[in-house]
């Protein structure tokens, strides 16, 4: 796994449609119908998927009723059409996250409290190998948060960060991932690590530092 992707729109296997499964529904509504209409919206539209490319922007679980229903569809589509769709995590594809909002509990009541947490372990390691943004024709970015904020002080190192892998392999699972995010030594790639997860657009753009970026106080 990398936690950079790169897709080419190369024509004759062009990118269809970016799909963000949390800005389309909400923790009221049935994720679950909301990701078969946008299938069945797209399928009219695309045709043959063997020839386009899907690009889902992550937080697969927590947004609704069947957490359980939509991760599964969603990685039965990466099976069958494994170089046509592609995922990327979201902060909810976060242990400690989606153990609070809802997964593991769908889980539970969905195989029982030893299967079900079972179920949820294993595919919390599937997340632990999803990329963290995409790069699509060298132009546009795409992750679930945003961009990554500038370093308090000297160059702009986002560019020499992202292509650490080295690094970044400290990130992939629960347990190296927390003690990762809490070592000073990875402290720009911790803060690399949540802006793609967690960062949200400025709405207004006021209050801004002198790179463009300021605190996030929602989160």
């Amino acid at each position: 796994a990398t936690h950079v992707l790169v897709l080419r729109d190369d024509g004759d296997h062009e990118v269809a449609g970016i799909l963000d499964i949390e800005r389309s529904t909400s923790k009221s509504t049935a994720n679950l119908a909301t990701l078969k209409r946008q299938k069945s919206e797209f399928s009219m539209q695309m045709g043959n998927l063997k020839s386009k490319q899907l690009l889902f922007l992550g937080d697969f679980v927590d947004r609704g009723m069947a957490s359980v229903e939509v991760i599964l569809y969603v990685l039965a589509l990466k099976v069958l059409f494994t170089k046509h769709v592609h995922l990327l995590r979201g902060n909810h594809e976060l242990e400690k996250i989606n153990a609070v909002y809802g997964f593991q509990g769908a889980c539970e009541q969905l195989f029982g409290d030893e299967r079900g947490d079972r179920v949820w372990w294993m595919v919390s390691r599937v997340f632990d190998d999803l990329p963290l943004a995409a790069v699509l024709d060298g132009k546009i970015f795409c992750a679930h948060g945003g961009i990554p904020r500038m370093p308090a002080t000297g160059a702009d190192d986002r560019m020499a960060l992202l292509a650490d892998q080295e690094a970044w392999r400290r990130f992939r699972d629960g347990p190296s991932q927390v003690a990762a995010l809490k070592d000073p030594a990875f402290r720009r790639h911790a803060e690399v690590f949540e802006d793609l997860l967690w960062a949200d657009p400025a709405e207004p753009e006021r209050g801004l530092n002198d790179k463009g970026f300021r605190w996030n106080d929602v989160r």
